[in-house]
């Protein structure tokens, strides 16, 4: 820091966000923060008193400063109010970089025009394809990210080994680059496909590595271990894109999977048999999902009639529209008749 500060005036707290940065990424905030001083300073001997020095830069510039790097051609804004107030912006602060902003002017959407849509369904989907056929799959629990590398239809030109190593090749370099799409952050596991030979697992390593070297986040990566996982821990600078964009599933809870119809029969056969033991209880009305009532009826029919030839009761299964998949009622009724075994809805294509 005492090289890139050149004496000058004033001094630098270097927060833990700097640790691991090399020196063109240290220089360049170093340079900004002194272009920012002096434009401060400036405004604060010329303008007339009271009058507001400085103010904290809104979204758009804000983006300009914290995203916008030396490994970017080119920075496109669909608004020309937006694209003069970031080549002022540049123009003081980041000259160097003033050339690579343009302003779109197309009639087709920005968004459309660069496939922007398309890329963020991609960094919200579990499965990334890789070129060869292989594929990534991302898993997010509470604790970490799991990252899982697969084949897939990749079947290689020569041995199994070669075929894996490629694969394997492949994701060291997409992964880092989905890591900072996806903005993940805290802990992540990545199970490679295993390979018998160590200088692949080198190879591997060192791609990754280096892949890894553009991301600003600070992080920190172990070797592939014996079990083909590589562990690593990387700066949450913000929310990941998959909180910011999408919201858990309000059908499942966020569990990602619902019960299967045979486990569900399974229970509800369970507690009409608990209720079919008070001797008060003339026949059982059970509640549930279409989907299954239409089990109960087709797979578990024979279930029904042995239970009903043994507690010599009547059961009654309504197929109820707006019940949840997961959820039933078994109803013990006391007295009335036996209308129906079941009673299906018979709306279209029920």
């Amino acid at each position: 820091m005492e090289e890139l500060h050149h004496g000058g005036e004033g001094g630098f707290i270097v927060r833990t966000a700097a640790e691991g940065q090399n020196r063109d990424n240290l220089a360049a905030d170093v340079e900004y923060l002194q272009r920012l001083w002096r434009s401060t300073l400036e405004r604060y001997q010329q303008g007339p008193a009271p009058a507001l020095i400085y103010r904290e830069l809104d979204l758009v510039l804000r983006c300009v400063r914290d995203l916008f790097t030396a490994e970017m051609d080119a920075c496109w804004i669909d608004s020309q109010e937006h694209a003069d107030r970031v080549q002022q912006f540049m123009h003081s602060f980041m000259p160097q970089a003033q050339d690579r902003i343009h302003v779109y002017t197309e009639p087709m959407p920005v968004f459309d025009h660069f496939d922007i849509e398309t890329q963020i369904r991609q960094a919200l989907a579990q499965k990334v394809w890789l070129r060869s056929g292989g594929y990534l799959v991302f898993q997010r629990t509470e604790a970490l990210t799991t990252i899982d590398v697969n084949t897939g239809g990749y079947v290689g030109q020569r041995t199994l080994e070669d075929t894996i190593t490629q694969t394997n090749l492949e994701a060291a370099k997409e992964i880092p680059r989905q890591l900072r799409l996806r903005n993940i952050g805290g802990l992540v596991v990545i199970d490679f496909i295993d390979m018998e030979a160590e200088a692949n697992q080198q190879k591997v390593m060192q791609v990754f590595t280096e892949s890894l070297s553009f991301d600003r986040a600070r992080h920190m990566v172990l070797p592939i271990s014996q079990f083909g996982l590589m562990q690593l821990t990387r700066q949450r600078t913000r929310e990941s894109l998959l909180t910011l964009m999408t919201s858990s599933c309000p059908y499942c809870e966020g569990k990602g999977f619902n019960r299967s119809l045979s486990s569900l029969c399974s229970e509800i056969i369970r507690e009409i048999i608990r209720k079919s033991s008070q001797a008060s209880v003339t026949h059982l009305k059970i509640s549930c999902h279409p989907d299954v009532a239409d089990a109960l009826a087709h797979e578990f029919g024979n279930w029904l009639e042995n239970l009903e030839e043994r507690f010599q009761k009547a059961y009654n299964v309504h197929a109820v529209e707006h019940m949840h998949l997961e959820d039933f009622d078994v109803h013990p009724v006391m007295d009335g008749e036996h209308t129906a075994k079941i009673q299906m809805p018979t709306g279209p294509g029920l």
